[in-house]
């Protein structure tokens, strides 16, 4: 199982936490069935991959506009060392690219 809320103790600073931003805008781009707190790795990666942001709907696109503007300036949803080590710098890095496309003009 991949927790995706991890403990956000150890590390300080920009991108280290606290990682549930990264979680709440992976959960509102994805949609489909709701991504349950432990999802396992394999559904997990076959969701990412199924995802096309020429498929949004209207309300995955207003999510991210939404959150955006309310945490796009967030200084802890940044890139930067995560506690989940490569795999968490991962899945920010594929949110951000999905914010973006989603939200260009």
């Amino acid at each position: 199982m991949f927790p995706l809320f991890a403990h956000q103790t150890l590390l300080s600073g920009p991108g280290a936490q606290p990682f549930s931003l990264v979680i709440h805008a992976l959960k509102g781009i994805v949609g489909g069935e709701p991504i349950p707190d432990n999802v396992e790795g394999a559904e997990l990666f076959r969701r990412l991959k199924e995802w096309n942001s020429s498929n949004a709907t209207d309300e995955t696109k207003s999510f991210a506009t939404n959150f955006l503007e309310k945490e796009g300036e967030d200084p802890y949803f940044r890139p930067g060392e995560h506690l989940g080590g490569e795999c968490e710098n991962a899945l920010f890095e594929w949110v951000d690219a999905a914010l973006t496309l989603l939200t260009i003009d």
